[in-house]
């Protein structure tokens, strides 16, 4: 009966919007309006678009005139009247993304039709906006946000879609930082922080993280947020990697990418490697294993780098002996990107101590000359103890 019900709820959708488009195309045919209807704005900066989503949303049922008449405005309307902003510096598409992560309140996943396309009108909003204007993805509002903070913000299962769909259009977005210094990521791992807190520790085993049918309301995170985690995930490296690797020679695990993301969360890293730790011993397209991609992320240090590549290494001491597809090992990688002596590189030297004499083919340097040319380390110390750890580095690769 359910898959009945819920292709029927399918095929009513579907015939709406085919419905929709008609009555769209005779709309935009009746009632034309010039450039300038749209982009004229009032005392508060809001154009006729904002006005509408507005009153709709504050509305306790939408008639089809009232969508018909926003949906026609969006897709008749110029371009650059989807970039304007209200006074808060918020665009129609913040405005629709908040309207769809903020779902159907007070109603759970068996919502009655009309409930359900009142939430997807929102929805289809989001995607039509994106696919007539996807800069509008990166324009930030007088908090410095993004339509895609907005919708990690709000961090539920409704949320999701907008998400998803932010993500795709414009993957550059998830690297952009609000005026807190917060990227999209950091802003759920914010909301999460405390479901991450009870999931990082030692007594919660991987499979109680997101808990099982009879524990689903104990668990300390839900599904939906592993699945809006791997979303951003994936837009930021495909725009991290897209400038300087080729198409296809990422990381796809989840583990893997959080160790290649140097903006990506400490708590989400570790979340990612209690989950997934057999990821770090698969090897990516460039070859790449767990701890090449550890050993040169610039942001795992401290006492967090030296207990990941000492692990990775008594697990398997090989992998400290084998090179990517470079040509580089996973000493090369630790020394050029600034690691000290504690904070891993011991533990490298130990299990693979002739790699001290092999030069790395990128930058023609042994070891020792990679940690003297390393930008300063990262674990906050003063300049006297920084240039201490520095030398010791140095001093501990020559010897």
């Amino acid at each position: 009966i359910s898959s009945i019900l819920s292709t029927t709820r399918a095929a009513i959708m579907l015939n709406s919007w085919v419905n929709r488009q008609q009555r769209l195309r005779l709309l935009s045919s009746l009632f034309f309006k010039p450039a300038e209807f749209y982009s004229e704005q009032d005392e508060y900066g809001r154009t006729i678009i904002h006005r509408t989503a507005s009153d709709l949303h504050l509305e306790k049922s939408y008639s089809m005139l009232q969508t018909d008449w926003l949906f026609g405005m969006v897709l008749e309307c110029p371009l650059g009247a989807l970039l304007l902003q209200e006074s808060e510096g918020e665009t129609i598409l913040h405005h629709c993304v908040r309207r769809c992560a903020d779902g159907i309140l007070g109603h759970d996943t068996w919502a009655n039709d009309r409930w359900m396309s009142q939430a997807r009108v929102w929805e289809d909003l989001v995607g039509i906006l994106l696919e007539r204007c996807p800069e509008a993805a990166e324009v930030r509002n007088n908090d410095g946000n993004t339509p895609l903070h907005i919708a990690a913000h709000r961090a539920n299962r409704w949320s999701t879609a907008a998400i998803k769909a932010l993500a795709e259009a414009r993957p550059s977005a998830t690297e952009i930082e609000n005026d807190t210094g917060e990227t999209p990521l950091a802003t759920l791992c914010r909301i999460y922080s405390k479901g991450l807190s009870r999931a990082l520790e030692q007594t919660v085993s991987p499979k109680q993280i997101f808990g099982d049918t009879s524990t689903l309301h104990s668990a300390p995170l839900d599904c939906c947020m592993l699945t809006q985690i791997k979303i951003l995930l994936k837009a930021s490296m495909d725009t991290r990697n897209g400038q300087s690797v080729e198409r296809g020679k990422r990381p796809t695990f989840m583990a893997q990418m959080c160790l290649a993301m140097p903006t990506c969360p400490r708590d989400v890293m570790q979340l990612a490697l209690k989950m997934y730790p057999h990821e770090l011993f698969g090897m990516d397209e460039s070859g790449n294993y767990g701890l090449h991609l550890a050993a040169a992320n610039p942001a795992v240090r401290g006492e967090l780098s030296k207990r990941m590549m000492e692990s990775m290494v008594q697990q398997n001491c090989l992998i400290a002996a084998t090179s990517n597809k470079r040509g580089q090992y996973p000493l090369h990688l630790a020394a050029s990107s600034g690691k000290q002596w504690d904070e891993g590189i011991s533990a490298l030297y130990y299990s693979a101590p002739h790699i001290m004499g092999k030069m790395d083919p990128i930058s023609g340097m042994f070891p020792f000359m990679l940690a003297a040319c390393s930008s300063d380390n990262g674990k906050g110390e003063a300049a006297p103890e920084a240039a201490r750890s520095k030398l010791n580095t140095i001093y501990q690769l020559l010897r």
